[in-house]
């Protein structure tokens, strides 16, 4: 999977946009959000068969598979209107009230508010392998390492976005903050331009080996190698306990990282930072003033079983689940409740062994793979041990079964000197009485399967006992 990631700011926002080349199960992506304006991400037209998203301040912009581009959102400067025949696009970035596209053959295209020359490109760019976008600036990462900036810089004090340093190279990733731009360099080392007003251009000892950057409103987010966020400038207390983590974005009120797995974790106004409960498989991520919108599969998954049949103890078992909408790296769980003693469900789905205990237990299984579960809640009835093998002894019964400490033994008919023998399962006599008629005490006897032989001086019974 091939990942470009992407910066954009609106006069006070900021986004990244990741790139995602291919689809697990070929599940479809859908737009999906949280935060205000659910109208940037709700209820969108041609929101399916998406690989890239990008969020402006009013808009959002989008890459199909096939290559072309969708909009959505505010038209003020015409920053939705697609320029005709666009198409080979890659990678999308929304600024403020512009949009740029990045195409295969590594030319850009810009549409919409030029007042500050942001929909001008460069003569002769050409040769690029990643965009951003904040505001009226624009960033373009050649193929050679090097970056190209145009539009308007967003100035501190003394510097801005586009005051790149001299002889800057090595790039493989770009950023850009209100006030600041961000590159990451092919060994791993951060270089910030611009404001220092909050202490940006101070980059920590501890960042190093980094492979992901994302400039914000007046501080700079580094991912380390190890997934861990280091921030600094104004907010650097935010995400710093988050793990795992893949890229990240940030915009005035939140930050939302994106974890190897496929999940969000955001912090922020806690207005707009709740992601969706159980949303996993997320491909692409990207955030502005107040909401983030998000690019994830259009998951059905459910499970298929239907009632399970019956089981009994000490005979084999085996019940195979199976679900829909489920593919790569499968994996099933018991998500609560337990099993019967004695049986196993595997992560390919299937529940097996021989039950040790007469049981009606309840569970949830969980199935789930990269991007996609489901749960269904299930009970397993577990018959008694069949104990009568010679039915010369009517109505014979052994009770309880399985036992723990004692066990009491019926007979509907009297019988002359009755005894018990009690074998493990190796055939050793373990235990004998010739008192039925009260309660026997099998505490000294190990957990396990026993036998049981009641004779009498006219006719022998065999019977199970499974002490715990």
């Amino acid at each position: 999977m091939n990942i470009y990631h992407y910066v954009l700011k609106a006069s006070l926002l900021f986004l990244m946009s990741i790139q995602v080349f291919g689809q697990d199960c070929n599940l479809p992506l859908k737009v999906g959000g949280f935060g205000d304006r659910p109208h940037l991400y709700t209820g969108i037209p041609d929101g399916s068969n998406l690989k890239a998203i990008s969020a402006g301040g009013a808009h959002v912009v989008a890459v199909k598979e096939d290559g072309t581009v969708v909009a959505w959102g505010s038209n003020e400067y015409g920053e939705i209107d697609i320029p005709t025949g666009l198409s080979g696009v890659k990678a999308v970035v929304a600024g403020e009230k512009h949009s740029v596209a990045l195409k295969e053959d590594g030319t850009v295209v810009a549409w919409g508010d030029n007042r500050a020359g942001q929909t001008t490109i460069p003569n002769g760019l050409q040769g690029v392998k990643a965009i951003c976008s904040r505001g009226s600036a624009n960033l373009a990462l050649k193929e050679d390492g090097t970056v190209v900036g145009w539009g308007y810089s967003q100035k501190g004090l003394y510097f801005g976005q586009l005051d790149l340093p001299n002889n800057l190279s090595g790039v493989k990733a770009i950023s850009l903050g209100a006030v600041n731009g961000v590159a990451l360099k092919d060994d791993g080392t951060v270089v910030v331009w611009g404001d220092n007003g909050n202490g940006q251009l101070i980059i920590p000892a501890e960042v190093k080996n980094i492979k992901a950057i994302a400039g914000g409103d007046y501080h700079i987010l580094a991912v380390t190698q190890e997934g861990n966020v280091i921030c600094w400038g104004n907010a650097n207390s935010y995400l710093r306990d988050a793990t795992n983590v893949k890229e990240i974005v940030t915009s005035p009120q939140i930050m939302v990282a994106l974890t190897e797995d496929g999940k969000l974790i955001a912090d922020g106004l806690p207005r707009i930072s709740q992601v969706p409960v159980g949303l996993s498989g997320v491909k692409a991520v990207a955030c502005n003033y107040d909401y983030t919108v998000y690019l994830a599969p259009v998951c059905n998954a459910s499970v298929e079983s239907a009632d399970l049949p019956n089981a009994s103890m000490e005979k084999p078992y085996s019940f195979k689940f199976n679900a829909t909408d489920i593919c790569n790296n499968v994996n099933w769980t018991i998500a609560s409740g337990s099993l019967p003693l004695g049986l196993e469900l595997s992560a390919s789905g299937t529940l097996s062994g021989t039950p040790e205990e007469s049981i009606e237990a309840q569970f949830t299984l969980r199935v789930k793979d990269e991007t996609c579960e489901a749960q269904k809640d299930f009970l397993l009835k577990v018959n008694g041990i069949d104990n009568i093998v010679n039915p010369d002894f009517p109505g014979l019964q052994i009770y309880p079964n399985p036992a723990a400490n004692f066990i009491d033994i019926k007979l509907t008919q009297a019988s002359d000197n009755v005894s018990l023998t009690f074998f493990d399962s190796k055939g050793n006599q373990v235990l004998k009485t010739d008192n039925v008629s009260q309660r026997i005490d099998i505490s000294s006897l190990s957990s396990g399967l026993y036998y049981i032989q009641l004779t009498s001086s006219q006719k022998t019974a065999h019977l199970k006992l499974l002490k715990n």
